[in-house]
């Protein structure tokens, strides 16, 4: 029985992870932990459904002591036991009209690239009582073809691009303790951040991400992956756009 701990997971893919895995028997997914900064109806409806498996926190990602006093009640409602898994999920996704009017950098960094840290370093006491040990951080393949690039968000590929480095600083520091830290790109789906227009539904991307969460060894450790979803292609060419293979960072 696996406990699983996700950040951003109010909507999106950090609440569609927490819905499926929530949907696995008690006997495979024991508890699943969530941090929002608020509770959405949707949220709360899906706590009222899972009531014995899923607790809810209300923490801000950005503020070490909030972050702080989610680990507390993490720790009490595991009693002594591990945090087998977390999903580092949380994200802000802000626009600029290009690089010199980009004004919200230090403010995407906190966000995307310290708040990773700060989760991280806090929940590292739990995670080596883990049976797995296993972090999965959400990240973007920056080097994709034009169709799919955005090119009014600069804030946010600096900010990916310091995020991917920091999880192979933390799997390097790591590594002889037995963890796995490993970056993975979603692909871009049709959430609200992704919009209607993406390649994705939910329910691939999510199928995608959860199945290399749980198949990861000790080689995958600092790697960061393409999300794998056998079912779409690349209409513009024979390659296979989400193939799970490893990417550069």
């Amino acid at each position: 029985m696996a406990s699983y701990l996700i950040t951003g997971a109010s909507r999106g893919l950090g609440f569609a992870m927490a819905q499926d895995l929530l949907s696995k028997r008690a006997s495979k997914v024991a508890v699943v932990f969530v941090i929002a900064r608020q509770i959405t109806p949707a949220l709360e409806e899906l706590a009222h459904t899972y009531s014995q498996r899923l607790v809810t926190l209300v923490a801000d990602v950005t503020d070490e002591k909030s972050i702080q006093k989610a680990a507390l009640q993490v720790d009490s409602t595991l009693k002594g036991q591990g945090l087998d898994f977390l999903i580092n999920n949380a994200a802000t996704f802000p626009f600029s009209d290009g690089i010199e009017k980009m004004d919200d950098l230090m403010d995407t960094l906190k966000v995307n690239v310290n708040s990773v840290h700060l989760v991280n370093k806090t929940f590292l006491p739990l995670l080596r009582k883990g049976q797995t040990k296993t972090v999965m951080n959400m990240c973007e393949f920056l080097l994709q073809p034009p169709e799919f690039m955005f090119k009014n968000n600069p804030g946010y590929k600096i900010s990916k691009a310091a995020m991917n480095m920091l999880v192979r600083q933390y799997s390097l520091y790591h590594e002889n303790e037995g963890f796995i830290f490993f970056s993975i790109c979603p692909g871009w789906t049709q959430t609200e951040m992704g919009t209607s227009k993406a390649n994705l539904t939910v329910d691939q991307s999510v199928t995608g991400l959860l199945n290399k969460l749980e198949s990861v060894t000790a080689g995958d450790n600092g790697k960061f992956f393409d999300n794998d979803v056998p079912s779409w292609t690349w209409t513009s060419g024979p390659k296979n756009l989400y193939d799970g293979e490893e990417m550069p960072y």
